[in-house]
This record gives C-alpha cells, sequence and structure tokens, in this order.
C-alpha cells in the first residue's frame, strides 16, 4: 500500500487548481511521477529531451500513416524547421499582390493595415475559418472573431 502524506505549500492563487490536479494525477497514475519528474529534471529550458522524445515518436507514427494511406513523403523533422520567434508573426513576406503588407506592428501590438482589414473581410465572406485567416494575416485569431461580429452586427 502507497502511503499518502500531506503538504501545505504557498502558491499563487492562479495555481492552486493546477497543483491540485498535479496531486490527484499523482495518486490516480503510478507512472506519472516519473514522468513528470524526468520533465522537471530536464536542464535544456528551450525543448526538453521528454517532449523531443515524444514529438519523434509521433513523427514517426504519423509518416507510417502516410506510407500506408499512399500519402507524400513525411515532412521533415521539427528541429529541421526554421523556427519562429513569436507565432503571431507571419512569415516574411506576408503582403498582398500589390506588395501591401496586411499588418504591421508586432507580437500583442500587431495592427492590420487597410489592406488587411479589407482581405480580412474578403475572406469572412468567403467562409473560411478564424485560425485560417489568422494565420495568412498574421494576427491573433480573436482578432477574427471581432471582426465577424463586428461584420454581423453591423
Amino acid at each position: 500500500m502507497v502511503e499518502h502524506g500531506q503538504i501545505n505549500l504557498r502558491v499563487p492563487d492562479d495555481a492552486k487548481d493546477t497543483l491540485k490536479g498535479v496531486a490527484d494525477k499523482i495518486r490516480r497514475d503510478s507512472g506519472f511521477l516519473a514522468r513528470l519528474k524526468r520533465f522537471m529534471d530536464e536542464d535544456d529550458g528551450e525543448r526538453s529531451a521528454f517532449l523531443a522524445e515524444r514529438m519523434d515518436r509521433l513523427e514517426r507514427r504519423v509518416a507510417d500513416l502516410e506510407t500506408a494511406r499512399g500519402g507524400t513523403a513525411p515532412a521533415p523533422h521539427a528541429s529541421a524547421l526554421p523556427r519562429q520567434e513569436n507565432m503571431f508573426d507571419p512569415p516574411e513576406g506576408d503582403a498582398d499582390s500589390s506588395g501591401t503588407a496586411w499588418a504591421t506592428g508586432e507580437g500583442r501590438g500587431r495592427r492590420l493595415t487597410p489592406a488587411g482589414k479589407a482581405e480580412m473581410q474578403r475572406r469572412i465572406a468567403a467562409g473560411e475559418r478564424d485560425n485560417e485567416i489568422a494565420a495568412a494575416l498574421g494576427v491573433r485569431p480573436n482578432s477574427v472573431v471581432q471582426a465577424r461580429k463586428a461584420s454581423a452586427a453591423g
């Protein structure tokens, strides 16, 4: 039988539910503690070996499934892809056919240009999904949701 103990910790209020969930998972899943320790012991802050190993397994499975279905060659390993510093920054050269950029600014300060707003409305009217529009224009999906609500209201 496994002994259980009690521990009192001072943590920020927003971390309490997460820590309760971790404690519950440790009690219910005998292998979770070992996985959590391995994750916490990693000294590579950028990419843990635990996550890299898991990603490699998933990529192999996807490649096997694509091969079995007669699909195309598997995508390159994630480590071979260029790294984008901010997930909301669009790829280089993100502009319309006239050369006008869809958005200006960086990160949370990213704003659509007039051409970008027009393109967003065109894509909304065409029925594209919010995530697709956001990725194409280099803005957050919530920006598209708000624009969709505004166009429906007025």
